[in-house]
């Protein structure tokens, strides 16, 4: 029997023998998919020839595969637009799939496998433990107990009822998975239309955030197998339904729409029509009204705060006399100083520790009062990092952006040199010495490339307003590695944009030092903290602390962070990390 050898080519295809009787088939396997276009004939007996009628298949039979459901077909013939093939004796009817050099194609019908049980249709190809699924076709056994159906893994029989020649229902077992499913007539094994049966839990409603909505608000639900977004899916409160923004297996965002038939002030049931169930629940959704009507206390931009301090906050459709009117914060009775229908001025009490998230309330007669405002209350001199500051030290919390152990700090600013080519240069660390993170710049030549880049007044900073008085800044400064570049890393504290670095090696100082903020002893408010070399591991157990102090005579908005040039001159470049900030009143 002569050889036979395998070219792929662009064009035409055909078949010769070379002069060493050496058969050479020339395919045609350009990017055109396979088309499978019609069955001719549609049915036949086992035994019986019928043709696959189509485009790109290629003109050789030995590469061809063909099957008929789970049975392979024997291929006899193949041009470029016809298979012709042979069904085998024990094949059911199925759809014909083909494949060819990792391409695959699936009939649209079904071939018809004459005198042999078939199943044409299934109800449905999901469903949940318990459920009835019908299964029509023809030839389908004598009585009910010739019919056996297993759904995936399932070691139980399903149970049959409403059986006759040509349907019966199935009940899904409580063993049943996601998988094949096994129907066998008499000691026949039968095919069915598609390849997977999915079980599926039913869905439960566990959550929303927040509790509290006014018309327009996004909310979001959590729960579990939920499904996915489909025609028909529904996120109810109440009777009313939601404006879905994204929907997924554990959770759902919507929106209360503006125009609706909520009651304010009243709470609703939450209910969900997924693309298999509808799912009801015991968690209720408080809806407080439209923002035009309802009277609100809104949040505070200024969410740090000292005891005794006056506050002032942002209102709607308050009264415009404080009579009656009466304010909580932390439920600690609070001093209204002055009303207007769009703000209220309220003294913070003498509470006795320092409070974060402490929930700001009024009261007036008659009328309900729904507060969005929540400070952070400095009572005692100390630590008030976490008051003041949003994931300022270790453990660091992160955000997407992971690569190579680099990832995006949470709550931190950005500049625009801090990216190139529109991707940030991420400034959170986690390796071996640092499971929890490590704030820095970097400019390597064993890392990532983007940490390549040398970094040019690169700035990381956070936004805050503080009430007057004396406060100190400490950085915990883990390494400060020089080798053969440029490494200066300025803290700073200032009212606008935070000044620039000059200098080289390790020598810099800021560009226009009148940007930081200027305390009365007439320094600045910012530290370098790269004034010495200091290696990582000499500093895992012994930290290296710079430290900066700063008053405020009033409340200021201030912007607190980082300026640093990093970059590689030569040799492996340059690396700076922190711990974390300490931030205190004094």
């Amino acid at each position: 029997m002569a050889a036979v050898a395998f070219v792929a080519v662009m064009t035409v295809s055909f078949a010769a023998c070379d002069d060493d009787n050496e058969e050479t088939i020339l395919l045609s396997v350009h990017d055109q998919p396979l088309v499978i276009e019609s069955l001719s004939p549609a049915y036949g007996y086992p035994g019986d020839e019928f043709e696959i009628v189509g485009k790109n298949f290629g003109n050789a039979s030995e590469l061809i595969k063909v099957s008929l459901g789970n049975r392979s077909l024997k291929v006899l013939s193949a041009t470029d637009d016809r298979i012709a093939v042979k069904v085998p004796s024990d094949a059911t009817t199925a759809h014909i799939k083909i494949s060819l050099l990792g391409k695959e194609a699936e009939s649209a019908d079904l071939f018809k496998v004459l005198g042999q049980p078939s199943i044409e249709n299934v109800s449905r190809n999901w469903g949940f433990i318990g459920d009835e699924i019908t299964f029509t076709g023809s030839l389908l056994g004598t009585k009910a107990d010739d019919i056996k159906v297993y759904f995936g893994a399932s070691k139980v029989m399903a149970k049959i009822s409403d059986w006759s020649e040509t349907s019966f229902t199935a009940t899904v077992p409580t063993d049943a998975t996601t998988g094949e499913i096994r129907v066998i007539v008499h000691t026949q094994t039968v095919n069915v239309p598609f390849d997977e049966f999915t079980v599926r839990q039913h869905g439960q409603l566990t959550s929303v955030s927040p509790d509290k909505v006014f018309a327009g608000d996004k909310f979001v639900v959590t729960g579990n197998n939920l499904g996915i977004y489909a025609e028909g899916c529904m996120l109810a409160v109440g009777s009313q339904k939601a404006e879905i923004l994204s929907w997924a297996e554990t959770s759902i965002e919507a929106v209360i729409p503006e125009n609706n038939m909520l009651k304010a002030g009243e709470s609703y049931a939450l209910s969900v029509v997924t693309a298999h169930e509808t799912v009801d629940s015991d968690i209720n959704l408080k809806y407080v009204g439209s923002y035009g009507d309802v009277l609100t206390l809104v949040k505070n931009p200024f969410t740090v705060v000292k005891v005794g301090e006056e506050v002032e906050f942002g209102a709607r459709n308050l009264p415009a006399s404080s009579e009656g009117v009466t304010a909580t914060i932390n439920a600690m009775d609070a001093k209204v100083v002055s009303i207007t229908p769009s703000s209220v001025t309220i003294r913070i009490p003498q509470i006795s520790s320092n409070i974060r998230n402490a929930k700001v309330e009024l009261s007036v007669p008659g009328a309900e009062v729904y507060s969005e405002a929540s400070v952070n209350v400095i009572a005692r001199s100390g630590d008030v990092t976490d008051l003041a500051l949003v994931n300022a030290r270790s453990p660091f919390a992160s955000v997407d952006g992971v690569r190579s152990g680099f990832r995006v700090p949470e709550g931190w600013i950005f500049n625009e040199n801090m990216y190139t080519s529109d991707n940030l240069i991420l400034p959170l660390l986690y390796d071996n010495d640092f499971p929890d993170g490590v704030l820095g710049f970097w400019c390597h030549t064993w890392t990532d490339a983007l940490h390549k880049n040398q970094i040019i007044n690169g700035k990381m900073y956070q936004t805050v307003s503080l009430p007057a008085g004396e406060y100190e800044i400490t950085a915990d400064v883990a390494e400060c590695n020089l080798m053969k570049g440029d490494l200066g890393v300025a803290l700073g504290v200032g009212e606008g944009e935070l000044p620039n670095l000059d200098g080289s090696g390790m020598d810099f100082k800021p560009a226009d030092g009148g940007a930081y903020l200027k305390n009365p002893d007439g320094s600045m408010a910012y530290v370098m903290l790269t004034s010495k070399n200091v290696v990582r591991a000499e500093t895992l157990s012994s930290p290296c602390e710079y430290s900066l102090r700063f008053v405020l005579h009033r409340r200021t908005v201030l912007n607190i962070g980082m300026t640093a040039t990093v970059t590689k001159r030569g040799g492996n470049g340059c690396s700076f990390e922190l711990r974390g900030l300490t931030f205190k009143s004094i």
